[in-house]
């Protein structure tokens, strides 16, 4: 019945079959009945019009549709006919045993139809040999078969079959198995209630149990991955009989679990290392793209149909053209690529990928297409520039100053370094100027940290306006500035520079309104002639600026061997001074405090020796400032603190309960703000009354310091502690400062008093100093008191208190014991 119909014979095609008496069918490819004869109306007991239209689905019950389905798909799929013997029930439930035959019909247009007949087999003998032989060759086939594990289960779930793969399979042999229920052998236990309910729906109620994988068990207790499909069978007595075939998953869940696993994988690396994939086919133009690569785009996968005009629409306007015409020209070329370019995401990011291709071949090795890689390289580049930016930051905070910009000391000693390679090679001299600002500290305290950088700013612009091209000006530190000048044609012309940055720092600087002066001390060092390496120039420069400094500030000086001389003996005496406190060479002497109007000691002045074996008798103006330089000042001004009340607390047991020392503070120990805390600490360990202490500090070390100073004087006052200022006169004797913190004495200083009796400025200075610091309720001391005379002139001034040799020079304890008593006795 392969034949081809004419249209016009389906026009009326239940015409076609009502010559038969047999059932006869026609069904079109989606296997619905498009047309039937009065036979088939009667075998299923259905009206033509409640067939047409329907499937055997819903004429027969699911496990006979199963079966005529399964012949219609094996005649589409052949195009020849089927024929098969079975069991069908009819309308009234009568169960047949017929021979079904599927035929296929086309149309001239090329539409093809199913057209079946059912036939009846009348011989029920014949129609049970054929059951009984089918039931043979059938179970011969399950019991044979190695790769599919086939078991037979009755309506109680009972084992009716077991064949060698099932024992394979769960462990378990036919023998055993035999009987038993279903749950009893290979059902975990959390899925006996479901097996239960779809094998009772199936039973009772048609409904197929649908194929599916599942994790049984094995008889040893371990899991077995299959997958299931089942099938209901009617055997001779009408009984149902439920068949499950179980394919062993064992192997292909290891390859799944494998295959999955690489290609999390592959998906993890693409996406850790931003790569998609993609294939060009040129013919077609057609392209194909990863899920990866509609991610890099920013669209959501297949939200787009690839294609290289896609793909240009996200290329970056900057790049497309060039891209476009990179891809114009791959059908041309060898059927590589590799190009980097910007994309545009949908979202409006821009990427940075790089493509790389490879050709593709035909069987005739002709390239027929490419495909390739895209990686996103965003972040790389990004990394790049930063690390570039990062090297530009670290090459500059390296060797440029933050707050200037200037070169900083190590940038400077490469330069300097460079100077006399070529001053070396060419035999020109290399000059090396060493500068700071006069008083910058002061200015710093006064205005603040940011007012001081604005000024080092504007003090590097005005040394730039004071040097030649090739020059070269550094921040060493602080207020500190080195000027490297290569290729002199002889020292002096580092004079002439000299004198343009004096002459320059002479002039104020105008900050935030002030008028602020900052002259600079500048120190010269020459090559060859004071050094050959970057560190002893710069060494020996410094060493002459501190010699333009000595020589009253805003001048210059040029390094000369005495200087030199000089720096070894400085570093020599700081090394012997490091070892000064340990080795018992520091003492304290003492200089008594007289009431010119009593008569009577007040008070002693602690003063530091140094006794040094090698170095003789230290003097204090000498071998202070270098411990004050070398940070030792902090360790040694504690333990002369400490000395003087242990002393004090001495004499006070021996009956002079009225006497005070004073002791002198240096500057950096304010500097360590623990001042007033140690103070309290010593005194409370000597049991002394806080106002028998007296801390005495340069007029110098007040102005300068006023800001590190204030809150500790102040602290200080609250305990009790006598304040004194030591030097009055000799510096800027600022009355609002008086004013403003807690002093209790004046000492003028002794060089307005060596001439107190012959020089009428100093009278008239001295006096002016008395009114004033009774006028503040101060006392006042006049130091260096050497003869009567002296003495007679300030006590007819109204000076309260004298010191100096007239009476005493310093003396060690013991002495200072015997003076004591020879004033006690009057």
């Amino acid at each position: 019945m392969n034949s081809v119909l004419n249209l016009k014979t389906l026009i009326s095609p239940d015409s076609l079959l009502e010559g038969f008496d047999e059932p006869m069918f026609i069904k079109d490819t989606d296997r619905r009945f498009i047309a039937v004869n009065e036979a088939f109306c009667q075998f299923v007991g259905r009206p033509r019009e409640a067939i047409l239209g329907l499937t055997d689905a819903d004429l027969f019950d699911p496990q006979e549709a199963e079966i005529q389905r399964r012949m219609d798909e094996r005649a589409l799929r052949t195009n020849a006919s089927v024929v098969d013997e079975d069991f069908l029930h009819d309308g009234t439930g009568m169960r047949m045993f017929l021979q079904a035959t599927r035929s296929i019909l086309r149309t001239r247009k090329g539409d093809r139809y199913l057209v079946g007949h059912l036939k009846r087999l009348q011989d029920t003998q014949a129609a049970d040999e054929v059951v009984r032989r089918g039931e043979v060759r059938f179970r011969a086939l399950l019991e044979e078969t190695p790769s599919i594990s086939v078991q037979g289960y009755d309506r109680d779930r009972r084992v009716i079959f077991w064949n060698k793969a099932s024992e394979k399979l769960y462990g378990f042999t036919a023998e055993e198995a035999m009987g038993k229920h279903i749950e009893e052998l290979i059902i975990p236990g959390e899925m006996t209630p479901m097996v239960k309910m779809l094998i009772d729906d199936w039973i009772e109620k048609g409904i197929p149990i649908p194929a599916a994988e599942h994790d049984l068990l094995h008889r040893d207790g371990g899991i077995v991955p299959v997958y299931s499909s089942h099938v209901m069978l009617t055997n001779l007595n009408g009984e149902p009989e439920l068949y499950c075939l179980d394919l062993d998953l064992t192997d292909r869940r290891a390859s799944e679990d494998a295959l999955k696993a690489s290609e999390e994988r592959l998906r993890s690396a693409q996406s850790i290392a931003k790569v998609s994939n993609w294939q060009w086919t040129f013919d077609s133009n057609r392209m194909e793209w990863s899920d990866q690569m509609f991610l890099q785009l920013g669209l959501a996968p297949d939200s787009v149909t690839p294609s290289v005009e896609t793909l240009l629409s996200y290329v970056h306007p900057d790049d497309r053209t060039r891209v476009g015409r990179m891809f114009d020209d791959a059908p041309q070329g060898d059927g590589s690529l590799s190009h980097e370019f910007q994309l545009c995401q949908a979202d409006g990011q821009v990427r940075t990928v790089l493509t790389l291709a490879k050709a593709m071949e035909d069987s005739a090795g002709r390239v027929v297409g490419m495909q390739g890689v895209f990686q996103d390289i965003t972040d790389r580049r990004r990394a790049e520039q930063a690390l570039r930016n990062a090297q530009v930051r670290l090459h500059r905070q390296a060797n440029y100053d933050a707050t200037t910009g200037l070169p900083n000391r190590m940038l400077a000693n490469d330069r300097i370094a460079q100077a006399l390679k070529h001053g070396r090679r060419d035999s020109h001299s290399v000059g090396i100027m060493f500068l700071d600002l006069d008083h910058f500290k002061r200015i710093n305290d006064t205005y603040g940290y940011a007012f001081g950088d604005a000024l080092l700013c504007a003090a590097a612009e005005r040394m730039m306006t004071c040097i030649r091209r090739e020059d070269t000006v550094a921040r060493l530190g602080g207020d500190e500035f080195a000027i490297i000048l290569p290729d002199l044609q002889r020292a002096a012309d580092a004079e002439t520079v000299a004198c343009k940055l004096i002459d320059a720092f002479s002039k104020p600087f105008v900050l935030e309104d002030q008028e602020i002066y900052a002259p600079t001390s500048v120190g010269i060092a020459v090559y060859p002639l004071d050094g050959d390496e970057p560190a002893e120039l710069l060494r020996n420069a410094d060493s002459a600026m501190y010699l333009a400094k000595n020589s009253g500030r805003g001048t210059y000086r040029f390094f000369t061997s005495d200087l030199d001389r000089e720096s070894r003996e400085r570093a020599r005496m700081e090394s012997l001074l490091r070892h000064a406190l340990d080795r018992g060479e520091l003492n304290l002497v003492y200089q008594p405090l007289v009431s010119v109007s009593a008569r009577s000691v007040v008070g002693v002045e602690a003063l530091l020796r140094w006794t040094n074996p090698s170095l003789g008798a230290v003097p204090p103006d000498v071998f202070v400032p270098v411990a004050e330089d070398a940070g030792l000042i902090g360790s040694i001004g504690a333990w002369v603190l400490d000395q003087a009340c242990d002393q004090l607390r001495g004499w006070h047991d021996a009956g002079h309960k009225d006497l005070r020392v004073s002791v002198n503070i240096s500057g950096h120990q304010f500097r360590r703000g623990d001042l007033a805390d140690m103070t309290s600490r010593i005194l409370g360990d000597r049991g002394l009354p806080a106002h028998t202490l007296e801390l005495e500090i340069t007029e110098s070390l007040f102005m300068d310091k006023v800001a590190e100073a204030g809150p500790q004087l102040a602290d200080l006052r609250d305990m009790g502690v006598r304040i004194a200022l030591d030097d009055f006169g000799t510096g800027y004797s600022s009355l609002s400062y008086l004013k403003r913190f807690p002093v209790h004495t004046l000492k003028i200083d002794r060089t307005f008093v060596r001439d107190v009796v012959t020089d009428k400025g100093d009278r008239a200075l001295i006096g002016a100093i008395i009114a004033m610091g009774h006028s503040l309720e101060l006392d006042i001391v006049a130091e260096g008191v050497e003869d009567a005379e002296q003495r007679d002139a300030v006590r007819a001034m109204g000076c309260d208190l004298v010191q100096g040799y007239l009476y005493s020079r310093p003396l060690p304890p013991e002495e200072m014991d015997a003076l004591l008593a020879w004033f006690d006795e009057g």
